[in-house]
């Protein structure tokens, strides 16, 4: 919850000691760093078969880091919105967003309107098969952004990091275009399928 929208309270706590507040804002802190770093670290390099279901593999990391990961730091979020409530500034709600929170929520809108117009409402849950950007998706993106864009302190090693991971991946993928295959990713793969792969 953006701080910005939370009255200041000048009752003081004791020294050295923290209220459920803060110790909420704490934990949603540490628990968004750790997804960011499972997300922009881990993430991209993980694969079980080879090319062979990469994008399944993939999406099965995101879909159960994400939904593990969001729903803990949700009811955290959640909590501490209750605790607040009597400090809550709903009339300067709207004028703190910024304009791509106000795009994002858009979105979300735009999103719900598709899933609830569909007739294909099975498939628009969690998205078709080899392509799973249904409703579910969607709305982890969105959750993700509020959270990241209030609540992540990103350091210059995180970015550090981030940069090491990509440059990894981009170095397999130019090295699989001279049909250097350091982890064996292409084994078994005709040449047709190779060229339609990259890392």
């Amino acid at each position: 919850m953006s701080n910005h929208i939370i009255k200041k309270d000048n009752r003081g706590i004791g020294k050295g000691k923290k209220d459920f507040s803060t110790i909420c804002k704490e934990l949603i802190t540490l628990g968004i760093f750790v997804y960011v770093q499972l997300m922009l670290i881990v993430f991209p390099l993980y694969y079980q078969d080879k090319y062979y279901n990469m994008g399944e593999a993939k999406y099965a990391f995101f879909k159960r880091v994400s939904l593990s990961f969001l729903s803990v730091l949700i009811i955290l979020v959640i909590l501490n919105a209750i605790i607040n409530i009597r400090k809550f500034n709903w009339s300067n709600l709207w004028k703190v967003l910024s304009v791509t929170d106000k795009f994002v929520l858009l979105y979300a809108i735009a999103v719900w309107i598709s899933f609830i117009l569909t007739p294909y409402k099975a498939d628009a849950v969690w998205g078709y098969e080899g392509w799973y950007m249904g409703i579910i998706s969607q709305m982890l993106f969105v959750i993700i952004y509020f959270l990241v864009s209030r609540f992540l302190d990103c350091s210059r090693n995180m970015l550090h990091m981030v940069c090491a991971v990509s440059a990894i991946v981009f170095l397999l993928a130019v090295l699989h275009r001279f049909q250097i295959d350091p982890l064996h990713m292409y084994e078994g793969l005709t040449i047709n399928n190779k060229i339609l792969f990259l890392s």
